[in-house]
């Protein structure tokens, strides 16, 4: 993968995102218990929040990959419309069939921490991960990319 194709504006948006949640469902956990709050409700945010960068960093390097191989291969050519359809069609193909794969390796991760949440538990019995706080991050995900994709269109809008 190429650096400048590296999503670091990207990441650091949805790291922000991710931590405004996370920092959200600790407030509603600490009010509700009457400003008591247990070591887990921490712990399960961190760990949805880097299973998410994770899983975010997993998508965009694969299909930064994808795409730059698609790349590669067509060099410096000169197509005409016929041939550029074909190559588009044929390489297209390729990197849904990539993102899929990658999308089962994400979804899987994200169950595997919401089991790990679920089942980990301390030497006194207690929850390590708080599964709800673990969950928010991982459902903030599309409402995090779909603001900060209006915010991005409106900054673009007003100049």
């Amino acid at each position: 993968m190429k650096k400048s194709n590296f999503p670091i504006v990207e990441t650091i948006v949805i790291a922000i995102g991710e931590i405004i949640a996370s920092a959200i469902t600790c407030l509603i956990f600490l009010i509700a218990g009457g400003w008591e709050i247990h070591y887990s409700v921490f712990t399960g945010s961190a760990l949805g929040i880097v299973i998410m960068l994770a899983n975010f960093l997993v998508l965009a390097i694969s299909t930064n990959i994808a795409i730059d191989r698609a790349m590669e291969e067509r060099g410096n050519k000169e197509f005409t419309d016929e041939e550029a359809e074909e190559f588009a069609a044929k390489h297209k193909a390729k990197i849904a069939l990539i993102s899929r794969a990658s999308f089962f390796l994400r979804a899987a991760s994200m169950v595997a921490a919401l089991v790990v949440a679920f089942l980990i538990k301390d030497g006194n019995g207690d929850d390590v991960f708080n599964v709800i706080a673990t969950l928010v991050p991982l459902l903030a995900f599309y409402p995090i990319v779909f603001v900060s994709q209006m915010l991005i269109q409106r900054r673009e809008k007003n100049g």
